[in-house]
C-alpha cells in the first residue's frame, strides 16, 4: 500500500484519527528554530515562506500606481515576522497588559537617507499604528535584529 503523506498541524491529529479511522497518526513538523539562530535560519521572505509552508512566489498584491514597492515590503516583514514569532513560540495576546512586545524604533536621519534601527521598546501602549501590532516580538533582542536585518525592506516601507 503507497504512504500518503499530507502537510497538517499538530492540532488537526484528533480529526484525522476520526476521519482515517486509524488509531494513531504520526505527525511530522519542521524542526523548531533556536531563538538565538532565527535571524540566521530565517533570513528571508523565501524562507519564511517555506518554514511557514506557503507559496511565497503567488502572495504579492497588485495595486495601481506608485504604491506597489512600499505595499510587497510591508507584506514581506509581515510574512518574516510571522515566521520569526512562530519559530520563537510567541503569540502576541493583546489582552495581556504583563505580557511585554517589543518592534522595532527607527530614528531618521535626513543626511543619511533612510532609516536606522535605534532601538526597541517594549508594552503595547509604546506601539504605534505606523508601526503595527503583527510586527512584535517577544524579545528586545528579536526586534533589533529584524529591524537591522530587514533594513532594506524598511526603507521600502517606510521611505
Amino acid at each position: 500500500m503507497e504512504k500518503k503523506i499530507y502537510e497538517v498541524r499538530a492540532t488537526d491529529a484528533p480529526v484525522i484519527i476520526k476521519v482515517s479511522g486509524k488509531a494513531e497518526v504520526v505527525i511530522e513538523s519542521t524542526p523548531p528554530v533556536e531563538p538565538h539562530e532565527i535571524h540566521l535560519r530565517l533570513n528571508s521572505y523565501e524562507k519564511a515562506c517555506e518554514y511557514l509552508g506557503r507559496d511565497g512566489r503567488r502572495l504579492f498584491f497588485v495595486c495601481h500606481g506608485e504604491h506597489q514597492k512600499e505595499i510587497n515590503a510591508i507584506f514581506k516583514l509581515i510574512t518574516i515576522a510571522e515566521a520569526w514569532n512562530a519559530a520563537d513560540g510567541f503569540v502576541p495576546d493583546w489582552t495581556n497588559r504583563q505580557q511585554c512586545k517589543y518592534f522595532p524604533w527607527f530614528s531618521y536621519y535626513g543626511a543619511d537617507a533612510g532609516f536606522v534601527c535605534a532601538r526597541a521598546y517594549g508594552a503595547a501602549s509604546a506601539t504605534a499604528a505606523h508601526v503595527g501590532s503583527r510586527l512584535c516580538f517577544r524579545t528586545r533582542e528579536l526586534a533589533n535584529l529584524f529591524g537591522q536585518q530587514f533594513i532594506d525592506l524598511w526603507n521600502d516601507f517606510l521611505l
